[in-house]
């Protein structure tokens, strides 16, 4: 049962009894004499304290986790084993823990996860981690994402042919291994409870089995090298359209593509439209083609989070994206600020809604014209009022800048980093050497972030600044020494 700290402090009152009592306790109670929910409550919070450190789950599992007090005493021992659901107990099968093997049968029944992520040195390692799948009314998950192993997928997958019915998740790298196949005997024993599925590597031919009897996954993420099958024609939108509870998916394209490849244009009845409602975070790396013809029959009206890394490194890049514009536009939710992060390798687009923690990231490789990032996303650009430019170094044409920012009619406030004022407003002038006027034509504020009040710094601003005066339109110039930002701007880097 989870307390409250009122319903704890009342416990311990009842404990000590009222005040009126002539033989109540002191009021200082030892900690033997807690009620074993208040024990209970202080062993949970103690478990949280493992969230923020990297493989939190392994840490609290282990000696310095739920082990530690279930060795103080044997009451305390007594309260942990009695609540695996509640403390989240697990009994962690790797390579290298020996002791795992006896604690099977000396504790109560807790549930199994086999990591086999550190590989295997030797045979008896190896059956070490297998000898747990004996157990299957009590294997809740599986890690296989060897770096180094012994055991080629295809050999553990055979050792996988009888049903695991309390499996909840399922992480599984095969190694672009075509033979790979999962035995028909664990998908119809194993699928139902499945909630979390990691396959990297895979054929696609060899999930759509297993991915069309998981219907309850609240999470899927996928190494496929298509995303469609050759024989029998199952698409992976044909496989998602059943999995009606999904909140997260994440594709990596593993495979190499050569040359340019024409993608028919994708069917968009509205019958066609496979809708995921619970769907909040999308990441897709991959291929232009590839992202265009899944999201033209994709509708996710709750995302949140939506990531893209094109793989696509050839320049030109000429692959136009009117499906992509139309699916970010489909949020239904206005773009308030824009951060342009020009690498000296890659393009990082991170878009902020109108609503909070809700973001759009999106990675484009080296080469892209200006002009042609911009006219991607016409409809998401346009509602933007605040604009973050930052650069690596400079490598960009100075008049890219301007068809680039005449996308932004909104924009109210634009934030630029050192080394942009130079070009950025030299892109801003006619032939003539007057400033361009219809370009950024909402603006009200320039903020120089990290950027020292220097006299060429405001030389460069100061036509530009007057000639908006003389419109009517004045513009304010700040300079952001500390390059403290909004927190719509804050972590958007990752």
């Amino acid at each position: 049962m989870r307390l409250t700290r009122a319903s704890s402090r009342a416990l311990l009152q009842q404990q000590r009894g009222s005040p009126s009592d002539t033989n109540r306790l002191p009021n200082i109670t030892t900690i033997d004499k807690l009620p074993d929910e208040i024990l209970l409550e202080i062993f949970d919070s103690y478990r949280r304290g493992f969230g923020p450190q990297h493989n939190h789950e392994n840490a609290w599992n282990g000696k310095n986790g739920w082990f530690k007090l279930a060795h103080v005493c044997q009451n305390w021992r007594r309260i942990v084993l009695a609540s695996p659901s509640s403390l989240h107990l697990l009994l962690i099968f790797t390579p290298r823990s020996p002791q795992r093997a006896a604690m099977l049968t000396r504790l109560p029944p807790l549930p199994v996860f086999i990591n086999y992520g550190a590989g295997a040195q030797n045979v008896r390692e190896e059956n070490r981690v297998l000898s747990a799948l004996k157990y299957s009314n009590r294997v809740r998950g599986i890690d296989f994402r060897p770096s180094e192993s012994r055991i080629a997928p295809e050999m553990l997958l055979k050792v996988l042919n009888y049903p695991l019915p309390e499996l909840e998740s399922l992480e599984f790298d095969l190694l672009a291994d075509v033979r790979a196949r999962f035995p028909t005997t664990f998908i119809q024993g194993s699928a139902q409870r499945l909630r979390h599925l990691k396959l990297w590597g895979a054929q696609l031919s060899s999930l759509s089995q297993l991915l069309s009897s998981t219907t309850g996954l609240i999470d899927l993420s996928l190494g496929i090298d298509t995303l469609s099958c050759p024989s029998p024609p199952v698409s992976l939108l044909t496989l998602l359209q059943g999995m009606l509870a999904l909140r997260r998916l994440e594709l990596r394209m593993w495979y190499t593509r050569h040359g340019v490849i024409d993608v028919p244009t994708p069917s968009t009845k509205t019958e066609d439209i496979v809708r995921l409602s619970h769907l909040t975070y999308f990441q897709f790396s991959g291929y232009t083609a590839d992202l265009e013809g899944l999201v033209a029959r994709l509708a996710t009206p709750s995302l949140q989070d939506f990531r893209v890394d094109f793989y696509d490194c050839c320049s030109p890049f000429s692959m136009p994206v009117p499906h992509l514009s139309r699916f970010i536009h489909d949020m239904d939710r206005p773009v308030f600020a824009a951060k342009f992060e020009f690498g000296t390798h890659d393009l990082h687009i991170s878009m902020s809604h109108s609503l909070p923690d809700l973001t759009s990231k999106i990675i484009l490789p080296w080469g892209i014209p200006l002009a042609q990032i911009s006219s991607m996303f016409p409809a998401a650009l346009a509602t933007v009022q605040d604009l973050l430019i930052t650069i690596s170094r400079s490598f960009r044409d100075p008049t890219e800048y301007h068809k680039f920012l005449e996308q932004f009619h909104n924009v109210k406030i634009l934030r630029l980093r050192p080394g942009l004022v130079s070009d950025i407003m030299g892109s801003l002038q006619l032939d003539d050497g007057e400033p361009a006027l219809d370009v950024l034509p909402a603006l009200e504020e320039i903020d120089l972030v990290g950027e020292d009040q220097h006299a060429h710094t405001f030389g460069n601003l100061g036509p530009f600044v007057a000639a908006r005066q003389r419109a009517g339109r004045p513009v304010k110039v700040f300079w952001n020494t500390q390059q403290v930002l909004p927190e719509h701007f804050c972590g958007t880097s990752d």
